[in-house]
């Protein structure tokens, strides 16, 4: 197992009000899966998608986890389902539903007041994995993260795999039982009479986690690929994906800056507030390979 290895999260929760439904449902569920194959192929293991309005996954009689039983749209494959109940907050919700499952290794917890469904341990899933380490093509220049100065990295090449920072992942704040309320559940497996219960192949959280939004559907592995490795490479292990001067996603940390995006995230913003005080996040220029752009009204859903 790769000790180095990254998790991946998508934030799914919203209403998408502007949009007209949620966006976890747009277009059939497709950018649901562009995201999560986006995350996968990128370099990602565990995969968690965040819901919120639209309700808790439901297990189908086929085994699929089930995000709307009515517009027939399922889970991909292997992906493990967060609920949050406080979805209506923000953004904060979300972010802090999502660390907290991936944060924890395997183990379910008491009910809180947000719930994760379906963390059962299933088979290893393809990724991109170049035959061998790229090297950066450092041409650094310095731009604007709100008040502080960042490195701007620009990579002419896809990265390939870690270049590690030579330390072990720090402290998550977390005690590996899911702390803000997460409940993980552990499919089926089965759980004692308390909910307690272990995955088979029970193993520490991964040392870092990339975070990308669902309604970024051009964002795809090239860019998740060569942000995760910015972040392997650096010494703050922390690094966003820049599309020109614009901050946009994947968002990836190690794992000792779970605790403080969690402290800090409120209302709308998710990671936003703790990575306007870090001046050692790598910003990773991706305009070549995506625009980022979110897309907010029905309108902008066409690629």
């Amino acid at each position: 197992m790769n000790p180095e290895r990254c998790d991946g999260i998508v934030l799914a929760a919203g209403a998408g009000r502007r949009y007209g439904m949620p966006k976890v449902l747009a277009e059939g569920g497709a950018w649901l899966r562009t995201a999560v194959t986006a995350l996968r192929a990128g370099g990602c293991e565990r995969i968690f998608v965040v819901l919120g309005a639209t309700g808790p996954a439901r297990r189908a009689a086929d085994g699929r986890w089930m995000v709307s039983e009515s517009a027939g749209i399922a889970l991909p494959a292997d992906v493990r389902p967060v609920w949050t109940a406080e979805w209506e907050i923000g953004v904060s919700a979300s972010m802090r539903a999502g660390l907290a499952a991936a944060a924890a290794p395997g183990i379910s917890v008491p009910a809180g007041r947000t719930h994760g469904l379906g963390m059962e341990e299933t088979a290893g899933h393809a990724a991109y994995q170049p035959t061998a380490p790229r090297i950066f093509d450092m041409r650094k220049t310095a731009v604007r993260n709100s008040d502080t100065e960042t490195s701007l990295v620009r990579s002419s090449t896809m990265p390939g795999s870690a270049h590690p920072a030579g330390a072990s992942a720090g402290a998550d704040g977390s005690d590996g039982r899911g702390r803000d309320g997460a409940e993980i559940l552990c499919g089926e497996t089965g759980l004692a009479a308390d909910g307690a219960g272990v995955m088979d192949g029970e193993r520490a959280p991964a040392a870092f986690v990339a975070i990308m939004p669902v309604d970024t559907p051009d964002v795809g592995p090239e860019v998740v690929a060569r942000v995760i490795a910015a972040a392997r490479a650096s010494e703050s292990r922390l690094a966003r994906a820049f599309f020109g001067t614009t901050p946009g996603h994947p968002v990836v940390l190690g794992r000792e800056h779970w605790a403080g995006v969690r402290a800090s995230a409120d209302g709308n913003s998710g990671a936003g507030i703790y990575l306007r005080q870090r001046a050692d996040m790598v910003c990773v220029t991706c305009d070549d390979l995506a625009t980022g752009i979110d897309r907010d009204h029905p309108a902008d859903g066409a690629l």
